[in-house]
């Protein structure tokens, strides 16, 4: 019997993963191609979410891609061409002058693609277990079907000057539930407020105890009891003693968490800590 696939449904959070996750790995097609100009011509921005019922249709016109089963992407007709403007540093009046350029258009094209296709490989390393030549074309008939995930997931764009959409990335809700990290906005806002909560943690004081030995007794010979008695130990004074927590109600154990010997600093009793191996409490 196949066992059920458990769903529920992606929020503004995972919204922005799936934003960082394509940030993140065309980063390095970033640098390579525009430099320190790549954060004013290329940006990265989340579209929308995909519900498990919405299909996804690609332009008639872009060239799609699928990474495995997991991630697709497009990349949008004239999207080359601006691209190589960009790594260039072309405005877009040198850009229609180059293009009308029959001596220009062939190399300058050419450029064009190779960008567009480095950046096809650099999202492949969004997919689990993909070589980063590895997607593949969508045909015809697939690109012009609705593209459906089967779990829902997330839109990405990757736009360039002037917002032009140079590339669309859907990655399936598994994967961005898979890859998340704390690398995410919302993870790392939620990181923020878990350290000063670590630190109030650490400034807290706990009061310890040292247990010198434990003994077992009848219940008569603990109804016998008076002030007075002396109980032998078989217990040498040497022996290592039971350090923890105390307990912060009457009735509860200490919480033994090391071992120590007893000994004398000055005119008092002390103990010396011989492991901080953490034990059962007992």
């Amino acid at each position: 019997m196949v066992a059920p696939v458990r769903w529920w449904p992606l929020t503004a959070a995972d919204l922005a993963h799936g934003e960082e996750l394509v940030s993140t790995a065309i980063r390095p097609w970033l640098d390579a191609w525009f430099g320190s100009s790549s954060r004013s011509c290329i940006h990265v921005k989340s579209v929308r979410l995909l519900d498990r019922h919405d299909k996804f249709r690609f332009s008639a016109s872009a060239d799609a891609f699928h990474h495995g089963s997991v991630l697709w992407s497009s990349i949008e007709s004239g999207a080359e061409q601006e691209m190589a403007a960009s790594a260039l540093d072309l405005d877009l009046a040198d850009l229609r002058l180059t293009l009308s350029r029959t001596s220009y258009c062939a190399p300058f094209s050419a450029l064009g693609r190779d960008i567009a296709g480095e950046l096809t490989n650099a999202l492949t390393a969004l997919a689990p277990g993909a070589t980063p030549a590895g997607a593949q074309h969508l045909p015809c008939q697939s690109r012009a079907d609705p593209l459906d995930t089967g779990e829902g997931g997330v839109v990405v764009a990757i736009t360039g000057r002037e917002g032009t959409q140079f590339a669309v990335v859907i990655l399936c809700a598994a994967l961005v539930r898979a890859q998340r990290t704390l690398t995410s906005p919302a993870l790392a806002s939620r990181r923020k407020t878990i350290e000063p909560t670590r630190e109030a943690l650490a400034a807290t004081p706990v009061t310890l105890c040292a247990r010198l030995a434990r003994i077992e007794l009848t219940l008569a010979d603990l109804l016998e009891l008076a002030p007075g008695d002396v109980i032998k130990l078989e217990h040498g004074l040497d022996a290592l003693v039971d350090v923890g927590v105390a307990p912060s109600e009457p009735g509860l154990r200490p919480s033994i968490f090391t071992t120590g010997r007893p000994g004398r600093v000055g005119n008092r009793l002390s103990i010396r800590i011989g492991s901080n191996v953490i034990g059962p409490t007992s």
